[in-house]
């Protein structure tokens, strides 16, 4: 029972340490989507312990980009805009702001998802849910 109690303390210790690697960039070059994590001045951090990835992106009149960040955000900081591993979007007059955060390495390199109800609604028709 001991040998037990060991592992399982042993295994928590091991989650607790690890550390999510995250995209860290600004602005709208390199940064902005689609994005390609190989280009220069792109770099994967470690992001310290109670940290998680997150992507900021603010778009202005006619779907242009103005601005990306991706980095490294609180946890308890997304938590409280229950955003981890989710998106929030809000609008400032002409802008829309989106921003994600996510829960494991290298996730912030994706693109923000905009579902709609009739999106979704789709999907489980397709997916059978409904039969």
């Amino acid at each position: 029972m001991k040998k037990i109690i060991g592992i399982v303390v042993f295994l928590t210790c091991i989650g607790l340490s690890h550390a999510v690697t995250c995209y860290v960039c600004s602005g709208t070059g390199q940064c902005a989507d689609p994005f390609d994590p190989s280009a220069p001045g792109i770099i994967a951090y470690e992001c310290s312990y109670g940290y998680i990835c997150a992507k900021i992106s603010v778009v202005g009149p006619g779907q242009l980009d103005q601005g990306v960040t991706r980095g490294c955000a609180s946890r308890g900081t997304c938590e409280k805009g229950g955003i981890v591993d989710d998106c929030i979007k809000e609008y400032y007059g002409n802008q829309r702001a989106v921003g994600c955060c996510c829960t494991t390495s290298l996730c912030n390199a994706a693109i923000a998802n905009e579902v709609n109800l009739v999106t979704i609604v789709a999907m489980l028709v397709v997916t059978g849910w409904f039969v």
